[in-house]
């Protein structure tokens, strides 16, 4: 048991929450911020891609006692199914006999996973925008604007996950000597769904991952528990096929 300290997590998605609860685990205060609203509370569409879950991830929940709970809520996924063309499929298995990964909706599991930090005593602000962090003393500053009026919060360790756009990496950068490089790819993505069939069967079979590789750009699916498929086109953004 480390000394008990007060500790801000900066972004509720997986990463933000499943660090708050193995802090929470330790003894300490854990507050999460999140400049959107409770994932829980919206509808959780649009341009995704279903997680697949290997046997890393499942061990970092095995850690904290909440990998059952999150393979309840994903699809066990043994090989890919290459579909080549000319109703040709070309099977390949991820290991050997009973290793999977697992096919898990990021919204989804998203959902539980705020479900679970809540339980194990964490505490969320939603629709807080953190604009700025003191590196040195942790502080955070909140408010509803950039230019308008914040209010300090004082805390013993401030963590960022706050992902793309990151306040916490950008003041980060901003420190003299601090190195850092940005690359960007020309390949873009698209969520494509395939709906169940009319008895809620999948389509396709559901323990495999789909894949359409095209060359230059390919399709890939993922079940959910629904029956349906998850799908995402990957396309360069410039040329004869893309977006």
């Amino acid at each position: 048991m480390q000394n008990p300290k007060k500790i801000a997590v900066v972004g509720s998605g997986l990463v933000g929450t499943l660090l708050a609860i193995y802090l929470k685990k330790r003894g300490h205060t854990v507050h999460v911020y999140d400049r959107s609203p409770d994932i829980r509370k919206i509808n959780f569409t649009g341009r995704s891609i279903n997680l697949v879950l290997s046997d890393r991830g499942v061990k970092a929940l095995r850690d904290v006692g909440l990998d059952q709970e999150v393979l309840g809520i994903g699809i066990p996924v043994e090989k890919r199914a290459i579909h080549t063309g000319s109703d040709t499929v070309n099977e390949q298995f991820y290991g050997k006999d009973g290793e999977v990964i697992y096919s898990l909706s990021r919204g989804l599991l998203n959902k539980k996973m705020v479900d679970l930090a809540e339980k194990a005593g964490v505490e969320f602000f939603f629709g807080e925008k953190v604009w700025d962090v003191d590196l040195t003393t942790a502080t955070i500053s909140i408010g509803e604007s950039e230019r308008g009026e914040w209010t300090t919060h004082d805390y013993d360790l401030t963590f960022g996950a706050d992902g793309a756009f990151s306040r916490i990496r950008h003041k980060m950068q901003r420190q003299s000597m601090f190195n850092y490089s940005q690359e960007f790819l020309n390949i873009g993505y698209k969520e494509l769904n395939i709906p169940a069939n009319a008895d809620g069967s999948h389509k396709l079979d559901k323990n495999s991952l789909h894949i359409w590789p095209r060359g230059n750009f390919m399709l890939m699916a993922l079940a959910n528990l629904d029956g349906s498929f998850t799908c995402t086109l990957f396309m360069p953004h410039d040329g004869e096929n893309s977006f």
